[in-house]
């Protein structure tokens, strides 16, 4: 039987202009997942990187069948792999600002999630920084969005 493990890239080299920010971001998602799967039978492995990842520091990861949570600045600075991996997730605060351009401050938006093919998670799912109802997104949450108790399912299964 297959282990079930959800592997969470994160890095340990951030720039300097908003450390704190990235940082607490950080220890806000361990802490979601350590408490998302505290009652599951599914390890968390973490993988400090550094900003721009050589491939082989993920060779433990198979590509095709294993689930990997990016941290959206390391999946920034590492687009190109992030794609080679079928089940790779950006894991965001909430919805972003649609019009937003891409910044160290916003460095993945749902556009990007579809456009290359990955997934998007929010910790607090029913939170949004849109101010403007005008803008939307042409294309179903289901292209871009999972939630917690779906990707847990699709883990515990082995889908």
């Amino acid at each position: 039987m297959k282990n079930k493990i959800l592997y969470l890239i994160l890095t340990y080299k951030i720039d300097s202009k908003n450390i704190e920010q990235h940082l607490d971001f950080q220890k806000k998602i361990v802490n979601y997942f350590k408490e998302q799967l505290s009652d599951t039978e599914i390890t968390l492995k973490i993988i400090f990187t550094p900003k721009h990842i050589i491939e082989n520091v993920l060779d433990e990861i198979d590509k095709f069948n294993d689930w990997v949570v990016w941290h959206p600045l390391t999946a920034f600075n590492n687009l190109t792999l992030l794609k080679t991996f079928r089940n790779s997730i950006v894991i965001l605060p909430r919805k972003t600002v649609l019009i937003q351009k891409i910044s160290i401050n916003n460095p993945i938006n749902e556009n990007m999630a579809i456009n290359n093919n990955f997934k998007l998670l929010y910790i607090d799912e029913t939170n949004d920084d849109i101010t403007n109802q005008d803008y939307v997104i042409l294309g179903q949450e289901q292209d871009f969005l999972i939630k917690i108790d779906n990707l847990k399912n699709k883990i515990i299964n082995g889908k």
